[in-house]
């Protein structure tokens, strides 16, 4: 008995060696209570793995993102970066917006993309939204094209509101080598609905399972 609890001990100790806290916040979760502390930390592991949680008092811990060594997707190597910030809901109440900035081991070598989660408390920590925020990616050999996802709240619905820059490279008399590589004008928005529990993309085909990432049809 007493060598298994060294054995557990030692465990932990090792599974926890990679953790680092990426912040701490205080959000409303009631706005006629006290704001509820929470932790975000980013977690590898020796197989090369990446977990991103949230962790408050009295709560589950929620898995923000979990990649690499026995799981799809990107591991501790091609996640380039972890941010978090409160995000404001209807009602004075606050999520926590988790964005993780990664490159998709299956993509070409100079594409990364942004996930952002937002995570409110109530009852227990969940995701109202997913979406892909931000990809960035070559067009061309002499054309870069970013696409860009700004969040905001209008009355109870999320407003998710898409731009595109293209950055062509120069030649040597510095002008752009490819004459149509120009970021077009205006921007496209999209309405995801408060459902009393996430936000839903009412215009999904499928099930209602809240908001998703667009995603592109590649060639």
């Amino acid at each position: 008995m007493t060598r298994w609890l060294v054995w557990l001990v030692l465990f932990a100790g090792s599974a926890l060696a990679g953790e680092r806290e990426v912040g701490r916040y205080k959000l409303v979760v009631d706005p006629a209570q006290p704001p509820v502390e929470v932790m975000v930390s980013r977690m590898a592991s020796s197989d090369g793995g990446v977990m991103v949680r949230l962790t408050s008092k009295g709560k589950p811990p929620f898995v923000v993102y979990q990649g690499g060594g026995d799981e799809d997707g990107a591991g501790d190597k091609d996640v380039h970066a972890v941010q978090a910030q409160p995000f404001a809901l209807a009602g004075g109440r606050q999520a926590l917006r988790v964005d993780v900035t990664y490159h998709a081991p299956d993509r070409p070598k100079k594409e990364e993309q942004t996930d952002t989660t937002l995570i409110a408390l109530s009852p227990g920590p969940h995701a109202v939204a997913e979406l892909r925020t931000r990809l960035g990616r070559d067009r061309s050999k002499t054309c870069r094209e970013v696409q860009e996802t700004a969040l905001a709240l209008d009355g109870d619905d999320l407003v998710a509101t898409t731009s595109l820059k293209l950055d062509p490279a120069l030649g040597d008399d510095d002008l752009p080598i490819d004459k149509t590589c120009r970021s077009p004008a205006g921007a496209s928005k999209k309405i995801y609905k408060w459902s009393g529990e996430q936000f839903v993309d009412e215009s999904a085909p499928a099930a209602k399972t809240g908001a998703k990432p667009n995603e592109d049809n590649d060639d």
